[in-house]
Formats: C-alpha cells, sequence, structure tokens
C-alpha cells in the first residue's frame, strides 16, 4: 500500500490538537503548582504542538487532492475545515513563540516570568480551541455520524447508493 497525502495528514494532525490540551492541562496546573520543572516541560509541550502543527496543515492540500473526488465527501466541509486551518495554525504558531520566549525568561529568572506564563496559558487556550474544532470540521469531511446524516449515510452505505450519499452531501 502506498501512502498519500491523506494518509499523512491523518497520522500528523492528532499530535498538534492533543499535545496542545495536555500542554495547555499542564500549564494550568502549572500556575498552582510551583515547580519550574513541571512549568517547562508543559511550555515545552505547547512548543512541540507548534511544532507539529505545520506538517499537519502542509499535508492538508495533498489530502484534499486525495478525497475530493470521492462520492462521499463535500466540499463544504473540506472548504470549512481548510478555513479553520489556517487560523488554527496561526493560534499554535502564536501560542509556541509565547511559551518558547517564556522558557527564555524562565531562564533569566526575570521579574516577567509569571506574566510570560499566563500569557502562554491564554494563547494556549486559543490554540486548543482553535485545534480541537479545526479537527471537528475535519472529521466531518468523512464521519457522517458527526455530521447527523448517520441514518442516511449508513442506509446509502449498506445498499450501495453511493450516487444517493454525493447528492445528500451537495445539499449541505
Amino acid at each position: 500500500m502506498q501512502i498519500n497525502g491523506a494518509h499523512w495528514h491523518l497520522l500528523l494532525n492528532h499530535f498538534p490538537i492533543i499535545l496542545s490540551i495536555i500542554g495547555t492541562g499542564f500549564l494550568f496546573a502549572s500556575l498552582f503548582i510551583k515547580n519550574n520543572g513541571f512549568r517547562k516541560a508543559s511550555l515545552f509541550i505547547i512548543v512541540v504542538a507548534g511544532l507539529f502543527a505545520i506538517p499537519a496543515y502542509n499535508t492538508g492540500e495533498a489530502a484534499e487532492d486525495v478525497v475530493e473526488n470521492s462520492t462521499v465527501v463535500s466540499e463544504t466541509y473540506l472548504e470549512q475545515h481548510e478555513e479553520f486551518a489556517l487560523g488554527a495554525l496561526a493560534a499554535i504558531i502564536g501560542a509556541a513563540v509565547v511559551a518558547l520566549i517564556a522558557l527564555g525568561i524562565m531562564q533569566w529568572k526575570s521579574e516577567w516570568t509569571g506574566l510570560m506564563i499566563l500569557l502562554a496559558f491564554l494563547a494556549s487556550i486559543i490554540a486548543a480551541g482553535f485545534l480541537g474544532y479545526t479537527g471537528y470540521t475535519g472529521g466531518k469531511i468523512m464521519h457522517a455520524e458527526i455530521r447527523n446524516e448517520a441514518g442516511s449515510q449508513t442506509e446509502n452505505v449498506k445498499s450501495g447508493n453511493t450516487e444517493k450519499m454525493k447528492m445528500d452531501n451537495d445539499d449541505d
């Protein structure tokens, strides 16, 4: 089996979502747990999430090329996902930059450390929200059960009526 753009996108896109949620949760905990090692690890996770977001975003176009002519994919969902993906990329890169600055400031033991950690936390909340919603819109591309179409899609698959599925998707 040849790995195509859709495979790469599906392999990579979960990492920035999960890492941003974990990093944000750990960063929240670090506001109460006064442990610099834990704070640094939390910030580092946000930076890694930002790094994973770049190839996840860059494989999106190749994934679209693979699925856009499928009878079960709606152009509406592809466009919605693509629109949110750019915002999500900007949000997580922004959060990663703030986290990187916070890591640098922590090394200098600056009085700005607390403020930068708080800013990194706020930026990571926004990024995690963007990434989570972008993942949801991506899931809607192929998963009828989250599009409130599970019944009609399931019946069409069972009956082999993929042309009906294409018409159902075009109505969106």
